[in-house]
C-alpha cells in the first residue's frame, strides 16, 4: 500500500495505491468532513489479471467460461445516502459503461440508471462463456437500457439494440421481492435470431437437423434449467423471428412461464410463405415433456422440401394440422417418442420425375402410335405431373408417421397410397398405385418411393401398362386389316390380343380350308419329354399365330422346325402371314430356300418383331 492523504478534518485529499496477488487497486479524490457527515468525490480503479480469481476471492461462484483480465474505473459522487456515478468496466473483450443516481442509500434505494453494453463479436463472447453453439461470426453486440426503480420493482426501457443478428427494443417489468423473479415482457424486433439466447441459456449447442445419417438428430443433453430461473409473462411481436434455420415472418409470440413450465398461449405468423399457429407446454424436468399443436395453412410445398429434404420432387400449396407429444433430454430423444396423430393435404402441385398426362395422352391416340417404349420410357422417368389435390390422415408413434388413406387427384389420374415416415432414421416408405381416369381398362401403374427422405428411389413400374398397350396396338392393326380379309385366323389372334376363347370348331375349320385337305385327321406328333408348363405373354401367342408355329420351340428346336416346314402334311392350317402372302399351305406349294440360320447366341425379340410386323400390316 502506497499514497498519502493531506488535508484536515473539514476536508482531505486521498491518494492511494494498493498492490496484491489479485491485483491493483486505486483510491483518488477528496473526502468532505470526513469525521461529520462524510462525503466523497473522486475516481476508485480496480485491474486484476483474472477476473474469475477477484470474483473468487469476494466469495462469487461464476460458471465455467474463459478467464481474462478485468478493469473497473469509477467516478462517483455521494454523500453516503444518495450518489451519482459514472463507470467503465471492461472484461472478456465486453465494455460496459454505466451512469446515474441512487438516492436512498441508508433507507430504501430508488435508483435510476444507464446502461451501455458493447462487443466486437457475439460469437466470440458466447465461446469465452462457454457457449459453443457451432455459430459463425453473428455481429458485434450494442445495448442500451434504462432502469428504475428500487431492489425490489425494477421498470426497464430497452433502447434500440443490436445483439448479433438481432434488433429488439421494449419494456420489462421485474418483480424480486418473490420465491423468483417476475418478467414481465412486452418486445419489439426487426429480426430476433433465438439460437444464441436459446444456446445460451441451455449451456450447449442445440444440434444440427442438418446432419446426415444417425447424426442428424443431436445426442447432446438439452439443459432447459433457465425455466425454473424465473416466472413471467412474454408479448414479442417483430417482423422476423429466426430459429433453427426457420424463418417466421411477422411473428406475434404471447408466452408464460411458472415452475419451470412455459406455456406457448399463442405463437403465429407466415411460415414457408403460409401461415402457421404454434400452442402447447415445454416443462422442464427430468426428462423434458413437450407438448405442441401446430397447425400450417396455404404454405410453399416446394419450400418446406427444399429445407428439411434439400429436394424438389413435390410442390404445391400445403395444408398441415399436426398434434404431439414428446419426451426426452436430447432432441433424438424427444424425435424418437413422438407420438400423436394430424392431417395432411395438398393443393395446385406438382410431383416431379414422371408425365402421367402423357401417358394418359399417348393412350388415346393408339391407332397412330407404336412407339410405346420409347414414350414409356420417357414418361415415366422425367418430367412432372400436376396434383390437383391430395390429402390424407396420418398417426405418430416413436417418430413414425403413418398414413394408410394418402389420396392423390393427378392430371390424367388418380394414386392411393400407404406411406410411412421415420423421422429418427429420416427414411420414407411410400407404396401405392396410379390409375388412368381416362382409360378405366388400363390397369394401375404401382409406385414406390423409398429412401432416405432427401434423396429417396422412385419407382414407376409400367410393365404392365405396356403390356397392355401392345395388345391394344396389335389389336387396332388387325381390325385396320377387316376379318372378311383375314377370316378365321383374325378372330383368333383377336382371341389372343383381347382374351376372349372364341369357337374353336370354327377356327379349327377354317384352318383346315386353309391347308387343302378336307378330311385327313391331324398328323400325330412324335412323344418327347414333357417340359415345365410355362406362360405365354400376349406378344408370343400373336407371334405364334402370326407365323403359324410355336416362337417357344422354334427357338428351342430350329433343326426340326426347319424338318417339319418341308413335310407335305404337318400342318392342317396356315399361318397368318401365309393369308397375307397367299400360300394356302398345300403340300404341293414349292419351299422357298430356307432362311440362314440365326446364330444361337442372338435371343429373339417377339415383342420388337411383333410390334415391326403389326407396323407394316396397319401400313
Amino acid at each position: 500500500l502506497v499514497g498519502d492523504i493531506t488535508g484536515d478534518a473539514e476536508q482531505a485529499v486521498v491518494r492511494q495505491r494498493l498492490q496484491t496477488a489479485l491485483g491493483a487497486a486505486s483510491v483518488d479524490g477528496t473526502w468532505i468532513d470526513p469525521f461529520g457527515t462524510p462525503s466523497f468525490d473522486g475516481r476508485l480503479g480496480l485491474r486484476s489479471t483474472s477476473y474469475r480469481i477477484l470474483a473468487a476471492a469476494f466469495g462469487i461462484d461464476l460458471p465455467d467460461a474463459a478467464d481474462s483480465e478485468i478493469a473497473i474505473a469509477t467516478d462517483i459522487a455521494t454523500d453516503m445516502d444518495q450518489a451519482e456515478f459514472n463507470a467503465v468496466i471492461e472484461v472478456l473483450g465486453v465494455k460496459l459503461r454505466g451512469s446515474g443516481a441512487v438516492e436512498g442509500l441508508q433507507s430504501e434505494p430508488l435508483f435510476d440508471v444507464r446502461l451501455q453494453v458493447e462487443h466486437a463479436e457475439l460469437a466470440g463472447l458466447l465461446r469465452d462463456l462457454g457457449v459453443d453453439g457451432g455459430f459463425p461470426d453473428l455481429g458485434p453486440v450494442d445495448l442500451g437500457l434504462t432502469a428504475t426503480g428500487t431492489p425490489d420493482l425494477v421498470d426497464i426501457v430497452l433502447a434500440q439494440s443490436t445483439i448479433g443478428p438481432s434488433s429488439l427494443r421494449g419494456t420489462l417489468g421485474v418483480t424480486l421481492s418473490g420465491e423468483r423473479p417476475y418478467v414481465q415482457a412486452r418486445l419489439e424486433a426487426d429480426v430476433l435470431a433465438l439460437d444464441p439466447f436459446l444456446a445460451a441459456s441451455s449451456g450447449g449447442t442445440l444440434g444440427d437437423t442438418r446432419s446426415q445419417d444417425n447424426q442428424r438428430w443431436s445426442s447432446e443433453e438439452i439443459d432447459l434449467g433457465f425455466l425454473e430461473l424465473l416466472d413471467g409473462r412474454f408479448e414479442l411481436v417483430a417482423e422476423r423471428l429466426e430459429a433453427q434455420n426457420l424463418v417466421v415472418e411477422d411473428p406475434t409470440v404471447v408466452a408464460s412461464l411458472e415452475d419451470g413450465q412455459l406455456d406457448i398461449e399463442r405463437l403465429d405468423g407466415r411460415l414457408f410463405d403460409g401461415q402457421v399457429a404454434l400452442t402447447g407446454t415445454v416443462l422442464s424436468g427430468v426428462p423434458h415433456h413437450m407438448n405442441l399443436k401446430l397447425a400450417l395453412a396455404d404454405a410453399d410445398m416446394a419450400w418446406l422440401m427444399r429445407h428439411f429434404a434439400d429436394s424438389d420432387a413435390v410442390s404445391g400449396r400445403l395444408f398441415l394440422d399436426v398434434a404431439v407429444d414428446g419426451v426426452g433430454m436430447s432432441q433424438r430423444d424427444f424425435v424418437q417418442s413422438l407420438a400423436g396423430n394430424g392431417a395432411i393435404s395438398l393443393r395446385d402441385g406438382f410431383v416431379e420425375g414422371f408425365d402421367l398426362r402423357a401417358i394418359s395422352d399417348r393412350l388415346g391416340n393408339l391407332d397412330n402410335e407404336v412407339a410405346i417404349a420409347t414414350m414409356l420410357a420417357e414418361a415415366s422417368s422425367g418430367g412432372q405431373t400436376a396434383i390437383t389435390a391430395a390429402e390424407g390422415n396420418f398417426v405418430m408413434t416413436e417418430g413414425v408417421a403413418r398414413s394408410q388413406d394418402l389420396s392423390v387427384l393427378l392430371d390424367g389420374g388418380r394414386g392411393d397410397f400407404v406411406t410411412a415416415i421415420d423421422l429418427p432414421r429420416w427414411w420414407i416408405d411410400l407404396e401405392g398405385q396410379a390409375r388412368l381416369t381416362d382409360h378405366p381398362n388400363a390397369p394401375a401403374i404401382p409406385v414406390a418411393v423409398n429412401g432416405p427422405i432427401d434423396n429417396p428411389e422412385r419407382v414407376v413400374d409400367t410393365r404392365s401398362l405396356e403390356n397392355f398397350l401392345v395388345q391394344r396396338v396389335a389389336e387396332t392393326a388387325l381390325r385396320k386389316l377387316g376379318e372378311d380379309e383375314l377370316g378365321g385366323a383374325a378372330g383368333a389372334l383377336l382371341g389372343v390380343i383381347t382374351g376372349s376363347s372364341g369357337d374353336s370348331g370354327t377356327g379349327q375349320e377354317a384352318s383346315t380350308q386353309g391347308s387343302g385337305s378336307d378330311s385327313a385327321p391331324l398328323e400325330a406328333v412324335p412323344a418327347k419329354p414333357e417340359a415345365p408348363e410355362t406362360t405365354q405373354d400376349a406378344a408370343g401367342q400373336v407371334l405364334d399365330l402370326l407365323t403359324g408355329g410355336s416362337s417357344a420351340e422354334s427357338a428351342e428346336e430350329p433343326a426340326s422346325s426347319n424338318n417339319q416346314g418341308s413335310s407335305g402334311n404337318q400342318s392342317s392350317s396356315g399361318s397368318l402371314l401365309d393369308l397375307l402372302g397367299g400360300s394356302s399351305g398345300n403340300n404341293d406349294t414349292e419351299m422357298s430356300a430356307p432362311e440362314k440360320e440365326q446364330p444361337a447366341s442372338e435371343d429373339l425379340n417377339t415383342e420388337e418383331l411383333l410390334l415391326d410386323l403389326l407396323g407394316g400390316l396397319a401400313n
